[in-house]
This record gives structure tokens, C-alpha cells and sequence, in this order.
């Protein structure tokens, strides 16, 4: 039991006490009314703060699954990345390798010339 347990268990005990020492009917209705308008508020507290844990459960969760969101999209993000540098990588080797065509072709054509 926590402190708050503890304060709330002692004064209903008090209120209880109370109506026992009641002389007249009126104060035990007086304070049986009041025992139950203290009972709802603390339901009402109850609900409350369940109400308020099930938010914060909900955020949280809604928190989770943005991070897992915003990974994933970083992820696909960083793989288009690799893509597009694998793509550029393979076009200069192309480019790379036309060149090298052309040059043996030229340095072929420069040995004919030469040979005439």
C-alpha cells in the first residue's frame, strides 16, 4: 500500500467511525451520502487516470510506429542511393569502355597509315 493507499484506507475508517458514533438517522444519511460522493469521485479518478494511461499507451505506440516508419523510409532512401550510384558507376565504365574502343580503332587506323 502507497502512502496515498494508506491516507485513503484511514479516512474511510474515520467515516466509518463516524457513522457508528451517529446519533441521529439524519447524520448517518448525511454521511452515507458523503461516503458515496466520495467513492464516485475516486471512481472517477480511477477512470481518469486509465483514460490518461491509455493515452499515453496510444502515443507511444503512435511514436513506435512513426520511428519504424521513418527507418524504413530512410532505409528505401539510402537503397535508391546505391541504386543511382551503381547505375552511374555502370554507365562511366560504358562510357569507359566505348572510349577504349575507339581508341584501339584509332590507334589501328593510325598503324595502317603508317604502314602505307
Amino acid at each position: 500500500m502507497n502512502v496515498n493507499e494508506q491516507a485513503q484506507e484511514e479516512s474511510r475508517r474515520m467515516r466509518a467511525a463516524q457513522l457508528m458514533r451517529a446519533r441521529t438517522a439524519q447524520e448517518i444519511r448525511e454521511n452515507a451520502f458523503q461516503l458515496e460522493r466520495e467513492i464516485l469521485q475516486r471512481r472517477i479518478i480511477a477512470d481518469m487516470e486509465n483514460e490518461a494511461k491509455m493515452r499515453a499507451l496510444k502515443a507511444a505506440q503512435n511514436i513506435q510506429s512513426a520511428e519504424i516508419e521513418a527507418k524504413a523510409s530512410s532505409e528505401k532512401e539510402r537503397m535508391i542511393d546505391e541504386y543511382i550510384s551503381a547505375e552511374e558507376i555502370i554507365h562511366l565504365l560504358m562510357l569507359k569502355q566505348d572510349f577504349n574502343k575507339r581508341k584501339v580503332i584509332g590507334d589501328m587506323i593510325s598503324e595502317e597509315f603508317v604502314l602505307f
